[in-house]
């Protein structure tokens, strides 16, 4: 019975001490400073700006993922906020003079053979899992017109072994920094690109002349 019971507790131990650590693939490098955006002036100011985001997981839209991974939904719209392109950008904003279009693909693969065997062994030894990302961003003007679109993928593979435990704490965001990395690409290439401008002035509509008291005929005289 104690053999029983000290196997069961070895295995509970190490199961619950199984670790994960995950590491960026870097298809794209990382961003630390944005280009220099066109700057406006009193005449010409920053447009503003919609992102509608939608994430997909093996091609289902998945609204779900986005509510409940906030932190991340929240620092791609500081990305295109910091990027300096627009006066106001979001997911409500009203009669933008930009919106953005972005689809998010997630999708994956791992080794069956690596994960059956981890499995047998405890994770003692390591198996993976690669996560990949596309993103398309459509660009179009306030008539609806597209500008551009841009697409680009990274990935990150997460290795899981028993020894990985200690590096748990220390890569639990990678995910999220892969995918706030490549909306820094985005708006990037944007201000590249110069394809988000300051608003042009509406022109000015002079008011009618008015007549002067010369201007103005005399009443006939009285028959």
């Amino acid at each position: 019975m104690k053999c029983i019971m000290y196997s069961v507790c070895i295995w509970l131990l190490t199961t619950l001490l199984v670790g994960c650590a995950a590491f960026p693939g870097r298809d794209l490098t990382k961003i630390e400073d944005y280009p220099r955006a066109q700057a406006a002036t009193s005449a010409s100011p920053l447009p503003t700006g919609k992102i509608e985001l939608t994430w997909y997981s093996m091609d289902t839209p998945k609204p779900q993922v986005l509510e409940e991974n906030w932190e991340m939904r929240d620092e791609i719209y500081n990305v295109a906020k910091q990027s300096g392109l627009f006066s106001s950008v979001g997911p409500f904003e009203k009669d933008p003079n930009y919106n953005i279009q972005v689809s998010i693909h997630n999708h994956g693969n791992f080794s069956m053979f690596l994960t059956v065997l981890s499995g047998l062994t405890l994770t003692v030894l390591p198996t993976y899992a690669k996560d990949v990302w596309d993103v398309t961003a459509i660009v179009s003007n306030s008539n609806g017109e597209v500008i551009q679109t841009y697409s680009y993928t990274d990935h990150v593979t997460t290795w899981i072994e028993l020894l990985f435990v200690f590096a748990t704490p220390f890569t639990a965001r990678t995910a999220e920094r892969t995918v706030v990395n490549i909306f820094k690409h985005l708006f990037a290439q944007m201000i590249t690109d110069g394809i988000i401008v300051p608003v042009s002035p509406q022109p000015t509509v002079a008011p009618p002349p008015q007549a002067s008291p010369q201007d103005v005929p005399a009443p006939p005289p009285p028959h």
